[in-house]
Formats: C-alpha cells, structure tokens, sequence
C-alpha cells in the first residue's frame, strides 16, 4: 500500500512538473531569435518601448514618460507570485543604488485585485520605486506575450528595449545588463 501510493505520488509529481514546464512563457519576442527566457535583443532588432500612462497604487495619473532619457527596469509581476516576491528586495536595492545614476525600476502589478491588494503589500515591502496596477494586462499587451510572470523588461536611455526576462532573476542578473546601460549616451 505504501509503495502504491508512493507510485501515485510521483507519477504526480512528475505530470505537474511536466505541465508547468510546458505552460511557461519561452517564446521569444518577436523581434528576437533567441528561443531563450532571457532575450538579449541585438542592436539591429531593437524594439522601441512603448510608453504608457496608468493608475498609480495612490489613484493618480501615472505617465511612463517622465522617465525618458533614464535606464528603465519594468518588472510585471503580482503578489501572489513566489518567485515575484523574492525579486523585490533587489529592485529596491537597485533602485537605492542606482537611481541617482538614472536607473529607474518601475513595477508592474498584474493582481486583477487592484490596488486595495497591492498597495498594502506595497506598503509591507517598503517599495522604493512606482509601483502601477495594470488590473487588466493592457499595458502587459503593450510589451507582449505574458504567459508567466514575473517579466523583466530592461528599457535603454533611447527608449529601445534590450532585455526582456521571464521568470526571476537576481540583482547581480539585473545589474549586468542595466549598469552598463547607465554609461551609454
């Protein structure tokens, strides 16, 4: 009987893992080649990031905009995301180390709660960056297929996405492709 069950168990196990690897994000951009889930994108094939205004975690008028001419990170993610959580005390830490250099990490939350969710997990992490609700995937739409999450896109000082990552990266992750992004003119 135990043996039986163990059987069961890890032929679950095994199912789950198999669907979970199938239902993730891989596909790469469309202006890329790469069939990897970080997409360096070449020079040629730069895509403009697409500006875009929304709803702050206060109720105002968010308008990426402001930020042009800076290094963007923008990370969509939601709270109830494991691998999104741990991400966020590096973009805090990013943004405290770099933000004076013109790094500028934004965060995009795909909770389809809204802000009454985000705001207090917001508020508990103590995130140092702007945080926008994106409670619809309209502006995830904006930057493409969002199959798994979190995303990272990192946006150039001219407006062109270089780096679009799906599933969790590291600061040190962030920081090789953002920093020396921060020297460019």
């Amino acid at each position: 009987m135990k043996n039986t069950k163990f059987a069961v168990l890890s032929v679950f196990a095994l199912v789950t893992g198999a669907a979970l690897l199938l239902l993730a994000d891989t596909t790469p951009s469309p202006s890329s080649t790469s069939s990897a889930s970080m997409v360096n994108v070449n020079a040629a094939d730069q895509d403009v990031a697409p500006f875009f205004t929304s709803t702050d975690l206060e109720g105002k008028a968010f308008d990426l905009s402001v930020y042009k001419g800076k290094v963007l990170v923008l990370n969509f993610w939601a709270t109830w995301c494991g691998p999104c959580r741990r991400e966020i005390p590096d973009f805090i830490q990013l943004q405290d180390e770099y933000g004076i250099s013109g790094l500028q990490v934004v965060g995009i939350a795909l909770d389809e709660q809204g802000a009454a969710i985000v705001k207090p997990f917001a508020d508990k992490f103590k995130i140092n960056y702007p945080v926008v609700v994106d409670a619809k995937s309209e502006v995830a739409a904006l930057y493409g297929q969002m199959n798994a999450i979190p995303v990272t896109i990192i946006v150039d000082r001219n407006g062109k996405i270089r780096s679009r990552q799906v599933g969790m990266r590291t600061k040190a992750q962030i920081e090789a492709l953002a920093v020396p992004l921060l020297k460019e003119k």
